[in-house]
């Protein structure tokens, strides 16, 4: 049996509508389009590089019972398992117990 190619997830964002979406493909792609808009000009690779202060600040009024969780992922706009994660080493640098 052949085997698979693996899959590959590429983040993009449009700056024309302000979207960001993934590509999954098996295979490079020649043109990216924008699922809202379906323009291709304004479409550019989609990278994070930590958190902001106002992120960690968001995340410290969850860690002290001010806001929910959900408030969290949506003001955010980050997955709930980067949320998780940054939480739980959140927790370990402000010398708490979870």
């Amino acid at each position: 049996m052949s085997e698979k190619k693996p899959r590959r997830v590429t983040r993009y964002y449009c700056h024309d509508c302000k979207v960001s979406f993934n590509i999954i493909t098996w295979f490079e792609q020649r043109r990216k389009y924008c699922p809202k808009c379906g323009d291709y000009y304004a479409i550019k690779p989609y990278f994070r590089n930590g958190w902001s202060q106002k992120e960690i600040d968001i995340l410290d009024q969850y860690i002290r019972g001010e806001v929910k969780f959900y408030t969290v992922v949506e003001q955010t706009g980050r997955s709930i398992d980067a949320c998780r994660r940054r939480k739980s080493r959140r927790i370990r640098e402000l010398g708490l117990k979870e």
